[in-house]
């Protein structure tokens, strides 16, 4: 046989093993873009329902302290247009409690529905979760009863603490079912790398089984070939050893040169290959993580905003209701809203009836004149302050 035909039956079989390796690598590769998309499709959608869950419930538990503070404050309010801003405040209040038992058990069967397709065995989690949320909406039922019902003191407190204990122990078992997941993503991501690392073993198999043909060649062929296929043996095991650095030099044109570029080309295929997979793991995992963050912080912003929001109503509530007379006026003069200070100084402001004016309420003598603190304030000034 000459040596032109056994080069030319070795370089059919390299092809055949580079063709083999990058079949293995795609196929490696396509298994990891498919295994992270799997862990997405899981991950994502079971931790934003749970976030849900979580907000909802402590959207569900501030209803129910703020229908408690609005049913005391209704018991000792006297006057009846209090008493209707009040009953006012109840009825949103009741209905946004009613909605965010609303959102709690929609997104429980949408947890439901997701547990059943991706995560069957973990079944348990969701009973437990339903169990835990059925307690906290019975409790917090209970505390808006005995609020509203007249009960008061130790058994108000007992109710409330009974809540907050509730709502804690179902704050930690959605914590504890997040850190469930994560760990359950840890391990699939833990098998996602030995699936790697097997594919890198099997490349170095295959890399071995070339670097043994090449020897078998070496030793078959002319001496004229010898020396360069040694070279092709060294530069093989380099790659093999996992350095992809390694580069032929191409010193002629016949089958060895050929065979030399055809080597060069394997390597730079198994070096993209390599980064390719390597990236891939490090961008997805990145990702999850990222994501993950992003809900804990959202869900944190909103109940953060709307703590600032109760605690900015409850403060107006207690400014406009002491002891300094206060009334609010329209630019029509027409008082709309009036303290039950302003009530004993001036008189009843009657709902009612048509609009009351200020100057009919307090007439003083700068009413319908350019001295007239309203009509100052309108015409540009920031504060109008009289001694008396």
């Amino acid at each position: 046989m000459k040596i032109q035909s056994k080069i030319l039956g070795g370089f059919i079989l390299i092809i055949l093993m580079v063709l083999a390796i990058s079949t293995v690598a795609i196929r490696s590769t396509n298994e990891l873009d498919e295994t992270f998309s799997k862990l997405s499709t899981i991950a994502i959608p079971l931790t934003s329902t749970l976030q849900n869950i979580r907000y909802a419930a402590v959207s569900m538990n501030r209803a129910a302290n703020e229908l408690v503070v609005l049913a005391s404050e209704l018991r000792e309010e006297s006057d009846a247009a209090n008493q209707a801003i009040i009953q006012h405040e109840v009825v949103v209040e009741e209905k946004e409690f009613a909605e965010t038992i609303l959102m709690i058990n929609k997104n429980l069967e949408e947890y439901k529905i997701q547990i059943e397709r991706f995560l069957p065995e973990e079944i348990k989690l969701y009973q437990n979760l339903h169990e835990l949320s059925s307690k906290l909406i019975a409790a917090c039922r209970e505390l808006i009863y005995a609020a509203q019902s007249g009960r008061i003191g130790g058994n108000i407190f007992e109710h409330k603490e009974k809540v907050e204990n509730i709502e804690q122990e179902f704050g930690d078992q959605i914590q504890l079912i997040l850190n469930h997941e994560m760990t359950e993503v840890s391990i699939r991501v833990k098998d996602v790398h030995q699936q790697s690392q097997f594919t890198s073993t099997l490349i170095l198999s295959v890399s071995i089984v070339l670097t043994l043909l090449g020897l078998f060649f070496a030793l078959i062929i002319s001496q004229q070939i010898a020396k360069p296929l040694l070279k092709l043996q060294n530069a093989a095991q380099k790659v093999s050893s996992g350095n992809f650095e390694t580069k032929l030099t191409v010193s002629s044109n016949d089958e060895v040169g050929a065979l030399s570029t055809i080597f060069n080309t394997m390597v730079a295929d198994l070096k993209r290959l390599n980064n390719h997979m390597t990236q891939l793991v490090e961008e997805k995992t990145i990702a999850l993580t990222q994501t993950n963050k992003a809900l804990h912080h959202e869900i944190e912003e909103k109940i953060i905003a709307e703590e600032k929001a109760r605690q900015i109503s409850s403060t107006m509530k207690t400014i406009f209701n002491n002891a300094i007379p206060l009334s609010i006026t329209t630019m029509d003069y027409e008082i709309v809203q009036a303290n039950d200070a302003y009530h004993a100084l001036f008189g009843k402001v009657e709902a009612d009836h048509a609009p009351v004016k200020c100057y009919e309420s307090r007439p003083g003598p700068y009413c319908h004149t350019d001295q007239c603190p309203l009509a100052r304030i309108l015409d540009g000034e920031d504060e109008i302050v009289f001694e008396t």
